[in-house]
């Protein structure tokens, strides 16, 4: 079996059926299989399951665990020789699997590096493509073509295993952690230039979900995420560090304006999680090699009175202010 396609679902009646659609059209059972683990879905997603039947598909059913657990069962589940894990809310290019088995088989790469669109509505949407290959994931860190998401990506499965990579309970920052290490560590990345996936913008995801407890657990887990990330970095040299340190500094300056963005994180939160990032040796950040938007804000935030400056802009309506003005 060459390539697994691994979907984790929870609750997506609404979109697994377009998911499934796009894949099973293309799916020849000799060389690739469709997985699906249904973690343990309240709405009609399992019943849609059972009614659906494709060459090379089949679905588990788990009591919920979570989206980490339920990746990491799809690993243990899957025969292919690379796999790529399909978010069940999004769906991907019908005539796209052909060119990504033929990389498998010309370049025995250890990432393919896919292009996407992300799509907000039917008529918005953001086109993200790849044209360079390289011969180890550094490469690709130091141009700074780095990407967060797991689903961006077509893996080979021998990288996951000798290096006994796992997917963590996180509530951010799994896809980060997985990515960065899989990246880290990659020898050959071959890419693929033509729209391959499609990420579809939820407003009910994780991700966007809004509330202070809620912003409190996502803030908690970027810096478990974090901590995993700096012992995964000790095994590397010192020059293989700076490299990655590029990454990591992107991370973390996402992470500053969300503190500073949300209006549910207090000012007292800011502070604590940048005395918190300054144990670990993450703060002032650093600004080389970042744009000049990036490099401004990052100055503003590594003092004080910039943090607070930045803080009470968003916690009162100056975005609308300034719109009208």
């Amino acid at each position: 079996m060459k390539l697994s396609i691994l979907i984790p679902a929870f609750n997506v009646s609404e979109f697994i059926m377009r998911c499934l659609s796009s894949v099973a059209s293309q799916i020849n059972p000799e060389n690739t299989e469709i997985i699906v683990l249904n973690d343990g879905s309240t709405d009609d997603t399992e019943a849609l399951l059972r009614t659906f039947a494709a060459p090379g598909f089949r679905y588990l059913t788990t009591p919920n665990r979570g989206e980490a657990e339920a990746r990491n069962r799809l690993l243990e589940e899957c025969k292919g020789d690379y796999f790529w894990f399909v978010d069940a809310d999004d769906f991907i290019n019908t005539k796209i699997i052909d060119q990504i088995l033929i990389l498998i088989t010309e370049s025995a790469a250890d990432i393919i590096y896919l292009s996407y669109r992300s799509v907000f509505d039917k008529k918005n949407g953001n086109n993200h493509v790849f044209f360079d290959d390289f011969d180890s994931g550094l490469q690709l860190i130091r141009n700074r073509l780095f990407c967060n998401t797991i689903w961006q990506k077509v893996i080979r499965k021998e990288l996951v295993s000798k290096n006994n990579l796992k997917f963590h309970q996180l509530k951010t920052g799994t896809d980060f952690v997985f990515s960065f290490q899989l990246l880290s560590l990659a020898q050959r990345i071959r890419t693929v230039s033509e729209i391959s996936y499609y990420y579809c913008y939820n407003t009910n995801s994780i991700s966007n979900q809004g509330g202070k407890e809620h912003l409190e657990r996502l803030a908690e887990d970027t810096l478990k995420g974090l901590d995993l990330i700096l012992e995964f970095k000790k095994s590397f040299s010192e020059d293989e560090n700076r490299i990655l340190d590029v990454w990591v500094n992107y991370f973390l300056s996402g992470f500053i304006f969300s503190l500073i963005r949300y209006r549910d994180y207090s000012l007292i939160q800011l502070f604590y999680y940048i005395a918190e990032l300054r144990k670990r040796g993450l703060y002032p950040l650093q600004s080389s090699g970042q744009n000049i938007k990036i490099k401004g804000f990052i100055h503003l935030s590594n003092t004080t009175l910039g943090a607070q400056l930045m803080k009470n802009i968003f916690s009162k309506d100056y975005r609308s202010w300034i719109k009208q003005n």
